[in-house]
């Protein structure tokens, strides 16, 4: 797909040509090239997405004419995944990506690609490279089942540590009660 003049987009039955001048062509290529790698090396703790700051800083290697100077910016990415979300409102927007949470995007897994004469949803590209819905699922519980327990272990050592300082301080009154 990089060596292509445009890509072709089916988005919610719009079919939408990126020329390969536009940013978002350079996004929709890169995100299908690394998505599946990157979600997988992600920990428990983190979103199952990409973040800016998982290409950024690769970006910044690439030559002024693949990726001009005022692109090499963080918040121009930002702007750009923003610009672009599925429930977003912008009256430009594509529809390209969808925002997991805050500042972390996968593409519109709803999104199809024309490859040759045929369609192919990004979804099934994806799951292609290893990784599928059901394993974005499983992550995300698995995600949020270890928060769930780390926050209650907190909670415990903080109980304990309460309990303790309140022993401490009941020994005290009652000490110096005992003086008086």
């Amino acid at each position: 797909m990089i060596l292509t003049g445009s890509v072709s987009l089916q988005i919610d039955g719009q079919l939408i040509k990126i020329d390969q001048h536009k940013v978002e062509y350079l996004l929709v290529n890169l995100f299908i090239a690394v998505q599946s790698s990157i979600q997988q090396s992600k920990n428990y703790y983190q979103a199952i997405g990409i973040q800016v700051d998982d290409f950024f800083k690769k970006l910044q290697d690439f030559p002024g004419n693949v990726v001009p100077p005022y692109r090499k910016k963080r918040e121009y990415w930002l702007a750009i995944l923003a610009k672009h979300e599925i429930h977003g409102n912008n009256p430009y927007n594509k529809k390209l990506f969808e925002r997991i949470e805050r500042g972390v995007y996968v593409l519109n897994p709803y999104m199809q690609v024309r490859c040759i004469d045929s369609w192919i949803l990004v979804s099934q590209m994806i799951n292609s490279h290893g990784i599928s819905l059901e394993d974005m699922i499983s992550h995300s519980v698995e995600k949020h089942t270890k928060e769930m327990e780390e926050n209650r272990i907190n909670w415990e050592k903080q109980r304990k540590k309460f309990e303790r300082e309140e022993l401490l301080r009941k020994q005290r009154n009652d000490r110096y009660r005992g003086i008086h």
